[in-house]
């Protein structure tokens, strides 16, 4: 039909338009959006691999923007097949958590640890693991969480010192990363219903 052909022609028209300015750009403007371009098919697939994640938009009255922020982090690196980098951001990521959830056991541990120092005392230093430890046992709600945030940090540490082993395997992935560390922070910081 005739209004089918003016489509086809306007249509046919803005794309020569198209060209010719990309001509235009500058070399490596146009190699990084050829290369994005064809990554698409691929961050589509990763997409729907791991579903709409709810941390997007709830509200700071349950997880703090600022892990909602790493959060966004880590799963832009998964869709772009940066899988160390995603689990890498989220075990970082969950450390942070425990620490802004429990702020006031965190924080006594580090003034003591700072206390002694003044004092010229050799500090009592407790590792991550055994600070969370104490955290589950005054705070059991924290157990399951603190169960998904192991198996992340495992997987980082494999990441972090074999990172062509960790992309090798096929157990655990970077999905599986950011679903531990989204469930983790939904047992931290329980969805409020208003």
């Amino acid at each position: 039909t005739r209004r089918s052909s003016d489509l086809w022609q306007r249509i046919n028209s803005e794309q020569r338009r198209e060209h010719f300015r990309w001509l235009s750009e500058p070399k490596e403007e146009i190699q990084w959006a050829k290369e994005l371009v064809g990554m698409l098919p691929k961050i589509a697939s990763r997409s729907l691999d791991f579903e709409r994640h709810p941390l997007f938009t709830i509200s700071d009255k349950c997880v703090p923007e600022s892990l909602r922020d790493l959060f966004e982090q880590a799963h832009m690196s998964y869709l772009f097949n940066q899988d160390v980098p995603c689990t890498l951001v989220c075990g970082s990521l969950l450390e942070h958590a425990f620490e802004i959830r429990f702020p006031d056991l965190f924080g006594e541990w580090d003034r003591a640890f700072k206390s002694a120092r003044k004092q010229g005392k050799k500090p009592e230093a407790l590792a991550f693991w055994q600070k969370l430890d104490i955290v589950v046992s005054k705070f059991s709600f924290c157990g399951p969480a603190r169960q998904r945030a192991d198996a992340v940090w495992s997987s980082r540490t494999e990441a972090m010192h074999h990172p062509d082993r960790y992309l090798a395997q096929a157990r655990y992935r970077a999905i599986d990363a950011l679903r531990d560390t989204r469930e983790a922070l939904l047992i931290l910081f329980p969805l409020v219903t208003e």
